[in-house]
């Protein structure tokens, strides 16, 4: 039902030596070394010969390759010891004979699909080419609209990630955005990510962000850029974690100048989940 078919029998069958001895390896043997490589070829017009020939830089180029290859063919990818479409293998029957399960099991999305691309690295060479290639698939391929919906290839963007964090900010909530986001591509299926993707995108640059003793040393600092008078000092401990911070902006710096001899002093603030004492003069 997916375009051409080698199984893998056949692929391994194949003499690669002798297709490069037949043909123009400068013209016929296609190098990929990334994404951007992608716009000059033709997917939907290769053969099986074309990705026998098809040579990669590194394993994840590859990858690259077979994704793209799945997104404009209709279906998804999994990773693994070799590239595979996502409904390679089938579900565990176990799984789906539970008969007292409180919610409904998830739908069966392995149905033992064949489609399949293993990349062999030649460690002598360094070369990493096409081993065998199957694109047998045993279900239909969907249809283009809908195809940014396939896990392999949804993705928020870093343009999407700074809308994204814009829209926070203007204090949107991610449902508000993810809405936001399908008016104005036409409809939550050409998004090209779901609402749950948000979410991981968020926590994972919170993750590689700053952390927070870093991101308000660094608050502090830019208040400076708008007020000479602002103070801070810190302190760390034996495992160069944040201990101590005190910090006093310029008005309360002349306040106290003026006013010093009334002093409140506030100590009753619980601690957080940081474990620290907040003290308020």
């Amino acid at each position: 039902m997916g375009g051409e078919t080698v199984p893998v029998e056949e692929a391994e069958a194949i003499d690669l030596s002798a297709v490069y001895a037949d043909i123009d390896v400068k013209v016929s043997v296609r190098i990929v070394d990334r994404i951007g490589s992608f716009g000059a070829i033709e997917f939907l017009a290769l053969t099986a010969k074309d990705n026998l020939t098809t040579e990669f830089i590194n394993l994840q180029a590859a990858y690259d390759y077979y994704n793209e290859y799945g997104r404009i063919k209709g279906f998804s990818v999994r990773r693994s010891k070799i590239f595979m479409c996502s409904t390679e293998g089938e579900q565990d029957g176990k799984h789906m004979e539970q008969g007292e399960r409180k919610i409904d099991p998830r739908m069966i999305t392995w149905c033992g699909c064949e489609a399949r691309i293993k990349v062999h690295v030649d460690d002598t060479s360094g070369r990493r080419f096409v081993e065998k290639f199957c694109d047998n698939h045993n279900y239909f391929m969907l249809d283009a609209r809908f195809r940014g919906l396939m896990r392999s290839h949804r993705a928020v963007k870093e343009g999407d990630l700074y809308q994204i964090n814009s829209m926070r900010k203007a204090g949107l909530r991610v449902p508000m955005i993810f809405r936001a986001f399908a008016n104005q591509s036409g409809g939550f299926e050409t998004v090209g990510f779901e609402i749950k993707d948000i979410y991981n995108a968020i926590e994972k640059q919170r993750r590689a962000g700053a952390t927070d003793a870093e991101a308000v040393l660094n608050f502090l600092a830019n208040l400076r850029t708008t007020d000479c008078g602002m103070f801070w000092k810190y302190s760390l401990d034996c495992e160069k974690r944040l201990e101590n911070l005190f910090w006093c902006d310029g008005t309360s710096r002349y306040d106290y100048s003026v006013f010093g001899d009334v002093l409140e002093f506030d100590a009753t603030y619980g601690r957080n989940k940081y474990k620290c004492l907040l003290v308020i003069f």
